[in-house]
């Protein structure tokens, strides 16, 4: 019955969020601002996804589970830094510390790299909220 309930608030959640997402998409009038719409959203989840881990890391010492999590935040932020501008270099730039970040995760210190996680995972969100900002504006 447990599972049942939980598979049921899931799939609700799910379908909320995509509700949500295709309103935003419905109101989009243009490509160009659909493009810029998707931006904001991703660095948006990115922050959100970061500020979640930098929690989880307090109370979990799992390193290979950090190191996928930050690669999947990684790819998201990639996708955003086309572009050649400030906010572009702003977004690569936090992208390359976190795979960095990746690196030493994946390595033989990912203890002491997990321990210092959520260090740079404060250093790397103080370069995105300003370039969410400047993206969401």
């Amino acid at each position: 019955m447990n599972k049942r309930a939980r598979a049921i608030r899931t799939i609700a959640i799910a379908a909320a969020a995509l509700a949500i997402g295709l309103v935003g998409c419905s109101t989009i009038p243009d490509h160009g601002a659909a493009a810029s719409g998707v931006a904001c959203l991703n660095v948006r989840s990115a922050v959100t996804n970061l500020e979640a881990l930098r929690a989880w890391c307090l109370d979990h010492h799992d390193a290979a589970g950090a190191a996928g999590w930050v690669t999947g935040i990684e790819n998201a932020l990639r996708t955003d830094a086309s572009a050649s501008t400030a906010t572009s270099s702003r977004i690569r730039d936090a992208a390359s510390r976190l795979d960095a970040q990746v690196q030493l995760l994946s390595g033989t210190g990912g203890e002491a790299a997990v321990a210092q996680l959520p260090g740079v995972i404060t250093d790397v969100l103080d370069e995105l909220k300003p370039a969410r900002a400047e993206m969401c504006a």
